[in-house]
């Protein structure tokens, strides 16, 4: 397919496995035998472990469900040349792919299934398009996390 093409093509690294679930846009993973901190890249979910921030309205559900998808599994990290490989706090940025009969990309899936936002740092990303399509096709999820496109009442 046009995405796992687009995969290939900026190189996947396979050995890693998601060792703890910081929230719904951290993990913590052994990539190669060593121990690394994985911001996942253009997504944004509600906080639920900042040290000066409360927890915020349905972090608690985004945190849940990146550990459903990912505790414990092994994923491929894709890196984007557009945003370097570390951030401020110099976490790993990467996209996280689930391995098995149909790889899927985490960031998208959980921007599509309503429990992440689409998140542009500063310079747009290799799938921030998909992303925009997966976050405007979420708004109509009866269940998510979207208060900049919450109908006022």
């Amino acid at each position: 397919s046009r995405r796992e093409s687009a995969a290939s093509a900026t190189g996947l690294t396979a050995n890693a496995t998601v060792d703890r679930v910081v929230d719904g846009d951290t993990v913590d993973m052994i990539i190669d035998g060593v121990e690394a901190r994985v911001r996942l890249s253009g997504i944004d979910t509600p906080e639920t472990v900042h040290p000066t921030e409360p927890i915020e309205c349905y972090g608690p559900q985004a945190t849940a469900f990146a550990s459903r998808s990912l505790l414990g599994e092994r994923v491929a990290l894709e890196f984007d040349p557009s945003q370097g490989r570390l951030d401020y706090y110099d976490r790993t940025l990467a996209y996280v792919w689930t391995l098995g009969v149909s790889p899927q990309q985490f960031n998208r899936t959980a921007v599509r299934r309503g429990y992440a936002l689409e998140y542009t740092y500063d310079d747009a990303y290799l799938w921030r398009r998909e992303f925009l399509r997966a976050q405007a096709a979420a708004v109509a999820l009866p269940v998510r996390f979207w208060p900049a496109a919450s109908p006022v009442v």
